[in-house]
């Protein structure tokens, strides 16, 4: 609803009229001692409103100041500036929505590039599309007789099966022995000891000799402050042995 046609008051203390729409050019001075230069309704200039009289009740009574906004519930636009258009909210929303939309168009299409540059660029593996009709399986070496090497050159010393030796500052006692066990194909030492204990960790290899072939070999340990000798097992028989060859440390 609109502010009502009337004469309002001005900061100059005159009274200006409001046309219900607009200001319009007719001014009206209260303190103006002519009243005939007031327009009247019946000789007034054509178009202009009545003058407000002493007994006419005006807008007055509520005033409005020049360039102040009218009263909130008439929701009239301050004198001199039209009024501000409402913001058009949904106009705003609806190009947002759309810049949304393209950007998300746009990650899409950049995303789907860069996964087809990755799998492009992956090696391809080509599988066989053909199983061979017949696979080839090595065969297994038959079985021969057993041949014995040839001797180990570099052999500190010779002794005989069971005889004490002295080698790397160690001395083994007499009576050792190779004796078989219950699983066929292991021979294992006993009762081979050093005469006193070792000051140092010794370890050396025997050769078991038939003639210039050899038999088997076997590697001995001995820790130190130990009196016992460890030696890994043989695998074949070595009491046909005529002599048995000792290498220190290797």
């Amino acid at each position: 609803m609109s502010t009502p046609a009337g004469w309002y008051p001005q900061p100059d203390g005159r009274l200006r009229y409001w046309d219900g729409t607009a200001w319009t050019e007719h001014f009206h001075d209260p303190g103006a001692a002519d009243d005939a230069a007031k327009p009247t309704a019946q000789g007034g200039d054509a178009g202009s409103p009545d003058e407000p009289s002493a007994s006419e009740p005006t807008a007055a009574a509520t005033p409005m100041a020049y360039g102040a906004s009218a009263p909130a519930a008439y929701g009239t636009p301050t004198y001199g500036a039209p009024a501000a258009a409402p913001a058009k909210k949904g106009k705003g929303c609806l190009i947002w929505g759309l810049v949304a939309v393209v950007l998300i168009v746009v990650l899409g299409v950049v995303g789907a590039i860069v996964a087809w540059k990755r799998i492009s660029e992956s090696p391809v593996i080509v599988l066989p599309t053909a199983v061979p009709s017949r696979l080839v399986t090595p065969s297994a070496p038959e079985p021969s007789e057993t041949v014995f090497s040839t001797p180990d050159s570099a052999d500190t010393l010779s002794v005989t099966l069971g005889k004490g030796f002295t080698i790397d500052k160690v001395t083994v006692a007499d009576g050792w022995t190779v004796d078989a066990t219950a699983v066929k194909g292991i021979w294992l030492f006993n009762n081979m000891k050093l005469t006193s204990a070792a000051k140092d960790y010794a370890m050396f290899k025997l050769t078991f000799y038939s003639g210039d072939s050899v038999i088997d070999t076997a590697l001995c340990t001995v820790a130190i402050n130990e009196t016992e000798v460890t030696c890994l097992p043989v695998s074949k028989d070595v009491h046909s042995a005529t002599r048995v060859g000792v290498k220190g440390s290797f």
